[in-house]
């Protein structure tokens, strides 16, 4: 569908407007944010690319076709939203608590396992920075070392190492194996 006529069925039918603009724009708007945010998580990019969209609407009056194209207009708009995610994530601290841990799915016969993923996250918001920062980045996050020693000005291979001995205490504190 030309844009032109995209715009008039948003205006008209907002539903079946936003229905097609996704149809036809998600999987480019997809590669733009994946392009910034790497492998933060789908939950993340899909996020943005939901935001992306929602401004789109949300301002729908201010777009102008003559200064640029609809997908000019939307890839611009999901690199800067990717971009604000990274600025943010960067200046972030992290920091885990009981709610972020909680299975609502967890059997009220689980409590043990609950208590001791509680207690993981106590030791973990124990720890001084920059480890805890990374253990909660690299296991909870899903925040790969090459990323988190983006974001902590460090090198990969201390990310790797720091995270290493963490879980040496971590494990030495739970009593577990050590090796």
């Amino acid at each position: 569908m030309q844009d032109d006529e995209l715009i008039k069925l948003l205006k008209k039918k907002p539903e079946k407007g936003m229905k097609q603009l996704t149809q036809q724009y998600a999987g480019l708007l997809y590669a733009v944010v994946k392009g910034k945010l790497g492998e933060r998580g789908a939950y993340i990019i899909e996020d943005c690319i939901a935001d992306v969209f929602s401004d789109f609407y949300i301002n729908l009056e201010q777009y102008d076709k003559n200064r640029c194209s609809l997908r000019t207009w939307l890839c611009v708009a999901a690199k800067n939203k990717a971009i604000d995610i990274l600025r943010k994530s960067k200046s972030e601290t992290v920091f885990l608590d009981e709610a972020e841990v909680s299975d609502e799915n967890t059997p009220e016969g689980d409590f043990e396992e609950k208590e001791t993923r509680l207690a993981l996250i106590g030791k973990i918001n124990e720890m001084g920075e920059p480890d805890r920062s990374i253990m909660i980045r690299k296991y909870y996050i899903g925040q790969s070392s090459k990323e988190i020693a983006g974001i902590l000005n460090l090198s990969v291979s201390s990310v790797d190492t720091r995270a290493h001995r963490a879980i040496k205490r971590l494990r030495e504190y739970f009593g577990g194996d050590t090796e």
